[in-house]
């Protein structure tokens, strides 16, 4: 196995899969030496094509820009 692949939510209820773990795990990876694949999941929890609620903190978000402001920023920060 030479890759590993972590999803990140914006907000998840259990913490699990948030900004701060998946970066420590990512960290872990890429000292074994492995490939790294971050899944960016724009929702608190499990999301697809068909099913993706928008994250809580973002309930506010109403216009194209402010959900294009939102996104931008939890991509690249």
């Amino acid at each position: 196995m030479n890759y590993a692949r972590l999803k990140v939510w914006v907000n998840p209820a259990d913490g699990y899969n948030n900004k701060t773990r998946v970066l420590a795990m990512a960290k872990r990876v890429k000292a074994q030496g492995m490939k790294l694949l971050v899944d960016f999941h724009y929702s608190d929890t499990w999301a697809d094509p068909g099913a993706q609620s928008k994250p809580a903190a973002w309930a506010a978000t109403r216009t194209v820009s402010s959900r294009r402001t939102c996104t931008t920023t939890r991509t690249t920060c």
